[in-house]
């Protein structure tokens, strides 16, 4: 057993010091992992100090790990709590959805979401192009 310490924290501490270290990477210019980051909200289980996180994809869960130490040395050195463990969890994709899709394709899906955009094609008698 450690004897470093195991302070308890609140998920709002927890979330003061970990938009603290996203700032921090903005400023270095590693706006990207800034955004991971901020995309989606940690969920913390108090009771062994274990933090799960999600992330859209495999490179994502790559690059977070790649700064993962900075990241708990700040995070454990913030709450004094040398117990947290962080579990980056890959969001499964829903494998019905086109990845590479043509501007015809683009434009119908735009269309799904704002019809508004079809009365503009026709109104300004615009192509899409195929």
């Amino acid at each position: 057993m450690s004897n470093k310490p195991s302070t308890a924290f609140t998920y709002e501490e927890l979330m003061k010091f970990w938009l603290e270290f996203s700032e921090k990477l903005k400023a270095k210019g590693k706006g990207g992992m800034h955004a991971t980051l901020n995309k989606y909200k940690p969920k913390l289980n108090a009771e062994d100090f274990s933090v799960d996180f999600d992330v859209d994809s495999e490179l994502q869960k790559i690059e977070f790990q790649q700064q993962s130490q900075d990241f708990m040395s700040f995070i454990r050195k913030s709450l004094d709590n040398y117990s947290i463990q962080l579990n980056i969890n890959v969001l499964a994709l829903d494998e019905t959805v086109k990845v590479h899709l043509g501007s015809k394709d683009k434009f119908l899906k735009m269309v799904e979401k704002n019809p508004d955009l079809d009365i503009l094609r026709e109104q300004f008698n615009l192509d899409i192009e195929y």
